[in-house]
């Protein structure tokens, strides 16, 4: 409920900032000496757009995980019930809200400024999947090692981000960026978020692994990155065109089905107390 609460008091605080922007925002097409001011706008309403739009996706998975609580009074359903209707609600009135926003902004911008924001958008969206991916990916491999059970899931996880590095490195290459420059950019912030617990995207109970070890991590691996894939595939297609990035969504669905199946062979649960970020 932590978590939900947090991403609710994001989209309060970005929907007025991106509202702002887009009332704010002058763009005069072929004046040349407004140019660099329109570039620098579009970048940050590109960012401000889908910042909002991973906001609202989150709020969707995080609302819909907590389905999987298991209430145990007739008096903890109806508790239940009332929280997931009061944030479906808030849901669909912040995304009501940003899609008139969006409405709005194609209603006074040129088209070709409408494509080349949602260029932006596209290229901030492919590298914060492959982001995404492969720190999930390491720390799937890293926890397979440290509990000593199989590295089916990193392998799975590193299969997308195979797929996902192969359209980056194409975007890379229409922005003419440095290719083995980002790589470097991307190992270190991933290191860093790997350093300590709190950027982590799966963090077990602590509890639970003393009492019931190896089961309970690679149980909750399994569902932490099914839940975390289904977010970075959500948040690609609410950003992205259908035929945008089209070899990324498909390995992330096929990924987030092969999750599901681990699940199912290994239906025993053991716990769902968690620390997750």
């Amino acid at each position: 409920y932590e978590k939900i609460s947090v991403t609710q008091a994001k989209i309060d605080t970005q929907l007025p900032k991106y509202q702002e922007l887009i009332e704010g925002l002058e763009i005069s097409a072929g004046s040349p000496k407004y140019l660099p001011q329109a570039r620098s706008n579009m970048q940050v309403l590109a960012k401000a757009q889908a910042d909002l739009s991973d906001h609202l996706t989150r709020l969707v998975v995080e609302v819909a995980s907590l389905k999987r609580l298991q209430p145990s009074t007739a008096g903890q359903l109806k508790l239940l019930k009332s929280l997931l209707r009061s944030k479906y609600e808030f849901y669909q009135e912040n995304m009501f809200n940003f899609r008139d926003l969006k409405r709005r902004l194609g209603d006074m911008t040129p088209t070709e400024v409408l494509d080349e924001i949602q260029a932006i958008v596209d290229h901030q969206a492919i590298n914060s999947a492959y982001i995404s991916t492969k720190q999930l990916g390491l720390e799937a491999l890293l926890l397979a090692d440290k509990h000593k059970f199989g590295p089916k899931i990193a392998q799975v996880l590193a299969s997308v981000e195979g797929v996902v590095e192969e359209e980056l490195q194409l975007s890379i290459k229409q922005n003419k960026e440095d290719w083995e420059q980002h790589q470097l950019q991307v190992q270190e912030f991933v290191k860093r978020c790997l350093k300590g617990s709190s950027h982590r995207f799966v963090r077990p109970s602590r509890r639970l692994t003393k009492a019931h070890g190896t089961k309970y991590v690679s149980q909750f691996l399994s569902e932490r990155c099914e839940i975390v894939v289904t977010q970075i595939y959500l948040q690609l297609c609410a950003k992205c065109v259908d035929k945008k990035f089209k070899k990324s969504k498909e390995a992330l669905q096929s990924a987030q089905l092969q999750l599901l199946e681990n699940q199912n062979q290994g239906a025993t649960t053991v716990g769902t107390e968690s620390t997750i970020g």
